[in-house]
């Protein structure tokens, strides 16, 4: 695919911050997530990549030109900010009179259709200050889509609609974004969201720390940190005991876990992503090679899916749908077996 932005040595401090990009790119109709924790710089790099402030050094190319400040990028940039931005008018206006005010032009029809879909079209003559958070960020990300930038740029656009809701709206913005043509950056804190994104860029101290695809950040972190920063995810430590035909047993606290993998010996990290650990009432006699019993601790509802935390003689954590959850009748105390294939777990050297 053809580059269509580039950010060469940025550099910015701002008291004892300091965002530091050596080399960032994306391409012309890509999805791209920037995943970090707040504080960790995402925001101030979305205000310079969107020609907002400007950095102590570095270059930004959009579209094989150099650009400086916000009219060089002219249309070319259109940014969605973390806190909705709406003045005292209708939603309807807070949505045409910017555009109108830059001078641009918009189709009616597409306006009408983009308010239906994004569950606004009932409350467009209500009052940008009567409307609650989520619904002012819908306003946003109408008015930003209406524009057809060819980059959107969204600073955790999601983060004040709930976890359901904001799932089927980031399908709808991606949807229209490939319709249209246009490329995405978005950032967030919640991994889960990540999944949407064909590319994941992992920032950490104003640094951009592993980029890859979602399988490369997620089943193969680059280090315990880059694992932590993706959350709900098991990180055992342990020693290869034996290895043969590309089967480690690692012993871990007294317990063997089997894993594929092309290292042979010494200390070890095993990172395992919960939705891989499969939860059942009865001893499992699948083709996976990790079977342990375990006793439930802990439930947590995350919305989409439903986390168990199990003791299994160490923690170990799973993933499953709601209605596996509800099939399975589980509550704290249950005994039950956990599972996961040895090809499921990512193997690092300590």
């Amino acid at each position: 695919m053809e580059e269509i932005m580039r950010l060469k040595g940025i550099k910015f401090s701002r008291g004892n911050f300091e965002l530091d990009i050596d080399d960032f790119s994306v391409k012309k109709g890509e999805i791209f997530c920037l995943l970090g924790e707040n504080g960790s710089g995402k925001t101030t790099f979305f205000f310079i990549l969107s020609l907002l402030i400007r950095p102590d050094s570095g270059e930004i190319w959009i579209m094989g030109k150099r650009v400086e400040s916000i009219k060089d990028a002219g249309k070319n940039v259109t940014m969605v900010f973390q806190k909705p931005v709406l003045f005292s008018g209708s939603v309807y206006d807070n949505i045409i009179l910017p555009i109108k005010g830059n001078k641009r032009k918009f189709e009616k029809d597409k306006l009408e259709l983009l308010m239906e879909k994004f569950g606004i079209s009932k409350i467009k003559e209500k009052k940008g200050k009567e409307i609650s958070g989520g619904e002012a960020q819908r306003v946003c990300l109408v008015r930003a889509l209406l524009l057809n930038p060819k980059i959107l740029v969204l600073d955790e656009p999601f983060s004040s609609i709930d976890p359901i809701s904001s799932h089927e709206i980031i399908s709808e913005v991606i949807k229209i974004a490939r319709e249209e043509g246009m490329t995405i950056i978005f950032s967030t804190h919640d991994p889960e969201e990540s999944v949407h994104a064909e590319r994941i860029g992992i920032m950490d101290n104003g640094k951009i720390v592993q980029i890859g695809s979602f399988k490369d950040i997620f089943y193969k972190p680059s280090n315990d940190r880059i694992a932590k920063i993706l959350g709900s995810v098991n990180v055992i430590f342990g020693e290869i005991e034996e290895w043969r035909d590309g089967v480690a047993k690692v012993r871990s606290n007294g317990w063997i876990i089997e894993v594929v993998t092309d290292i042979k010996e010494g200390d070890v990290a095993i990172y395992l992503r919960p939705e891989n650990v499969v939860i059942s009432r009865e001893i499992s006699f699948s083709s996976a090679r990790n079977n342990f019993k375990g006793e439930v601790r802990e439930i947590f509802d995350k919305g989409l899916r439903i986390e168990i935390i199990l003791d299994c003689g160490f923690p170990l954590i799973s993933h499953v749908t709601r209605p596996s959850f509800e099939n399975l009748d589980l509550k704290v105390g249950d005994i039950v077996y956990a599972s996961f294939k040895a090809s499921s777990v990512h193997l690092v050297r300590r």
